[in-house]
């Protein structure tokens, strides 16, 4: 498993910064190589921030290739998600490549089966690990939470969300979670603040950003 040590003493790794100061600040961007994982229970706004870091990186003529459920990836395989970047990259350069949402890959998944789920997610990102190594990207992937989150006194997720989806904590080298208060406290006073919650990163610190989304 990746150690702190080994990024530190690994110069060649690109860094693309997300275009948010605090959070790049945070987490000095993502490297190439890196998967990272974003998750959140619905109507956080994962897919908002994901199309905010493509047009931030449009700005700077950086490329991102964005995988889906608006542009007919569903059910794309890793091999095909694989195969679509590296034309990208060949064909325009590629900087990162974003996948919204985990359940969009395809996999051998057996209805009603946890196990065999959490199998299928590991291989999968077991999977998206090594595209990103091979191709020299970053990755980030989105996902969504399951319900036990809300049925905590405290709605904000921690890493033991993600353990439902298998080997996800130990694959990702960075793991962030959004949360809106709002959502669930309408007569908060941080309206319209999404939380966006690192809470691992093995190159850098831990905390939390609040960012206007």
């Amino acid at each position: 498993m990746n150690t702190r040590s080994d990024y530190n003493n690994d110069i060649s790794k690109k860094r693309v910064f997300l275009g948010f100061p605090e959070l790049d600040d945070l987490i000095s961007g993502v490297h190439s190589g890196e998967l990272i994982l974003i998750a959140a229970r619905p109507c956080m706004g994962k897919t908002t921030f994901a199309n905010k870091i493509v047009t931030n990186l449009a700005i700077k003529h950086q490329n991102v290739a964005f995988f889906s459920l608006e542009n007919d990836t569903s059910g794309i395989t890793v091999i095909e998600l694989s195969n679509k970047a590296r034309r990208m990259k060949e064909e325009r350069g590629l900087d990162l490549i974003i996948l919204d949402y985990l359940q969009l890959i395809q996999g051998d998944m057996v209805e009603d089966a946890m196990c065999n789920q959490q199998q299928d997610f590991s291989d999968i990102f077991s999977s998206l690990k090594s595209v990103a190594r091979e191709l020299n990207v970053p990755i980030i992937v989105l996902s969504q939470l399951p319900r036990s989150v809300e049925q905590r006194p405290t709605k904000r997720p921690k890493l033991d969300d993600v353990r439902v989806f298998g080997n996800l904590e130990l694959e990702a080298d960075i793991i962030m979670f959004m949360y809106r208060e709002n959502f669930y406290y309408p007569e908060t006073k941080n309206k319209n603040i999404t939380e966006i919650i690192v809470a691992k990163n093995l190159r850098c610190s831990l905390g939390t950003v609040n960012l206007l989304i």
